[in-house]
């Protein structure tokens, strides 16, 4: 259990438990990386963020290893229509927005040159994933089924 959790987080870290890790190895291998990812992004924070890291901090969503933050008041700013899209669908469309902006991989210097527009878009989905409780989104956690 973590104290002092940012706000929109659950205040464990882990895997889902719908898609556990498969040994005891990966799972301390997965531990090893959530917690290392944690202390980056404090690390990363400015010295008034990292100050202020108990009251309202800001939320951040793991896209393919590249961790994106938003404003705390982010819920304020969600499109009512927004949420008539399923959470499914966001994760599809986000999953192609990333495939295709970034065949290579993301990095955090590449999703900062985005035009406005893209970037708008990709914060705009991960607002409402993060809304929902959804903390990440990785190529390997996503399944292409081609059609038919």
């Amino acid at each position: 259990m973590l104290r002092r959790v940012p706000a929109g987080f659950g205040d464990v870290i882990g895997t889902p438990s719908a898609a556990p890790c498969a040994t005891r190895e990966a799972a301390l291998a997965e531990a090893e990386r959530l917690l290392g990812a944690a202390l980056a992004v404090e690390a990363s924070m400015a010295p008034e963020e990292a100050a202020r890291a108990g009251g309202e901090s800001r939320p951040a969503f793991d896209l393919d290893g590249v961790f994106v933050t938003l404003d705390p008041g982010f819920r304020r700013r969600i499109a009512p229509e927004a949420s008539r899209i399923a959470t499914r669908e966001l994760q599809a469309w986000l999953f192609v927005r990333l495939v295709s902006d970034f065949p290579d991989g993301i990095t955090g210097e590449g999703f900062r040159a985005l035009p406005a527009e893209a970037r708008n878009g990709y914060l705009g989905a991960i607002a409402v994933l993060l809304s929902r409780g959804v903390l990440r989104l990785r190529r390997g956690d996503v399944t292409v089924v081609p059609d038919a």
